[in-house]
């Protein structure tokens, strides 16, 4: 992995020297075949142009502010459901009723252990 420094990427896509380094590291890890990080993306235009060049992740305030660990921890739990999301019966003992659905239309007999639920929806 090639991490691009904030301090290049601070000054992007105005400033000609920023351009041009960037652009030699982007130009460094393909021929490497290195994964590319921006450090420091803070607006739009700058992350266009990290993509542009071949960044494959960034890193910056336009993403997320710097957050502890805790912090982090807790934003990849799951949502708690609250009183007004639908039930999903996962007991397997439900007689003769028909499965409950979720609102992601998934019902607990289409779930396989061995297929993983995409929960981003």
């Amino acid at each position: 992995r090639l991490k691009i420094d904030r301090s290049f990427v601070q000054g992007l896509p105005g400033d000609e020297s920023d351009v041009g380094i960037v652009l030699a590291i982007a130009t460094m890890a393909r021929a490497l075949h290195l994964e590319l990080v921006a450090e420091g993306v803070e607006t739009v235009e700058q992350l266009e142009f990290v993509r542009e060049v071949g960044c494959h992740q960034y890193q910056g305030y336009l993403r997320s502010p710097a957050i502890d660990r805790m912090s982090f921890e807790t934003m990849l739990l799951p949502e708690p459901p609250d009183a007004h999301s639908p039930a999903v019966d996962l007991s397997g003992d439900r007689g003769n009723e028909p499965p409950v659905q979720s609102s992601s239309g998934v019902t607990p007999a289409s779930v396989s252990p061995a297929q993983p639920t995409d929960t981003t929806s």
